[in-house]
């Protein structure tokens, strides 16, 4: 009894520091404006698109894919505008 008492309450400290954590990383990732890395050019590319995914759901994720034709959808969360993709002419 004992040690699954010991037990859950080392599981208890594991997820409370992991969240902890993940606050944390999130708070230091923002510019004294409160900016996040995915609107900030000073960030490099892959700073930006790694931040702006973790920031999406996977709904949100989903529903950018499935725009119609070659347009995305907007979020507005996250504000992140409608895109028209075009492809490349041969000349």
């Amino acid at each position: 009894m004992k040690l699954l008492m010991k037990r859950n309450l080392f599981c208890s400290l594991i997820v409370a520091a992991a969240v902890l954590c993940g606050l944390t990383s999130r708070a230091q990732s923002q510019d004294q404006s409160g900016t996040p890395p995915y609107k900030n050019s000073k960030f490099a590319v892959e700073q930006r698109v790694e931040d702006l995914l973790s920031r999406m759901t996977l709904e949100e994720k989903v529903e950018m894919l499935s725009g119609t034709g070659f347009e995305s959808k907007p979020n507005t969360r996250l504000g992140i505008p409608l895109s028209k993709w075009q492809t490349a002419r041969r000349a």
